[in-house]
């Protein structure tokens, strides 16, 4: 047992691997979460994102016909339907802009954050996170 002992530590003064494998371990650990992370969360997020773009679209659509029918009351008034559609979408933009519903469409039908390096930035914040409450809590 002794002769294996003297072996490994010969192997880790000559490869100097007390400076590299903290690190090695730690960028192994970050990669190995960011492969499950992304494996688990990323069909279902797009799934998600890609029901909300159409919904959304789907509504704006619905509001922009029930927009359109609704009829001036004066007689005689001449209505040009592209102009009637160009007042109905701004005032559905205002309407939207006004409600600050526009950063939640923007977020919710972006790209999926689930990149290779978002998934790694989660699996970091991830054990940095448990290091911390685990420290803290000694």
């Amino acid at each position: 047992m002794f002769h294996l002992y003297r072996k490994l530590k010969w192997a880790y003064q000559k490869f100097k691997v007390s400076y590299s494998l903290p690190f090695i371990v730690l960028v192994s650990y970050t990669l190995l979460g960011a492969v499950i992370f992304r494996k688990i969360e990323l069909i279902g997020d797009m799934e998600r994102r890609e029901m909300y773009k159409n919904s959304t679209e789907y509504a704006f659509d619905q509001v922009m016909k029930r927009l359109k029918n609704v009829k001036c009351e004066k007689s005689g008034l001449k209505v040009d339907p592209g102009e009637q559609e160009k007042y109905a979408k701004e005032a559905l933009f205002w309407f939207i802009d006004y409600l600050n519903l526009t950063q939640v469409i923007e977020d919710r039908t972006a790209a999926t954050p689930w990149t290779w390096m978002g998934s790694a930035l989660y699996a970091g914040q991830l054990y940095t996170t448990i290091a911390y409450i685990c420290q803290n809590r000694i």
